[in-house]
């Protein structure tokens, strides 16, 4: 899998979800307000991607009426590794801030990795996805959440099921 940096308009960035060299997410990234507009298998949602104030280390995804569907919980780990969970889904994820930036998400405590998210050369991780930090990373925390949110769907899992 791949994120990858199309454009930016204003205050809002383009990105691409590819999986196997074909699309399967378009993302559109608002800095002003923090809200992600995807587009998903002719679906469009919203999000918003907002510091969770009762908890330090938590960024939240609330879906388009306010709901908290997920979040990124960094507490007990180092500044690139957490939690994100996501409904009654954990995941554990790794950054790795290299020439390529990757997301590399395991599911619960497995030991091999679920997915592994590449982002292209022309974006680059900025630092962790804490609230201490959250303004100058909201965007990774959108296109990690997004990811997860990605993998959780139903439409995911039972596709899995039936490759199985």
């Amino acid at each position: 899998m791949k994120w990858v940096y199309i454009k930016n308009t204003g205050t809002v960035d383009h990105y691409t979800l590819l999986e196997d060299n074909s699309t399967v997410l378009h993302l559109k990234y608002n800095h002003h307000t923090d809200t992600a507009r995807v587009n998903y298998n002719e679906e469009k949602r919203a999000f918003m991607i907002q510091p969770d104030y009762e908890h330090k280390n938590r960024v939240s995804l609330q879906n388009e009426y306010g709901y908290s569907i997920g979040y990124i919980n960094n507490e007990t780990l180092s500044e690139y590794e957490g939690y994100v969970h996501m409904e009654d889904e954990q995941y554990k994820y790794r950054i790795e801030p290299c020439t390529q930036v990757k997301f590399i998400v395991y599911h619960g405590s497995s030991i091999g990795p679920l997915a592994t998210c590449e982002i292209n050369n022309d974006f680059s991780v900025s630092g962790s996805l804490n609230n201490q930090k959250f303004e100058k990373s909201s965007v990774n925390a959108a296109l990690l959440l997004l990811l997860c949110w990605y993998l959780y769907l139903p439409v995911k899992s039972s596709k899995a099921v039936f490759e199985l």
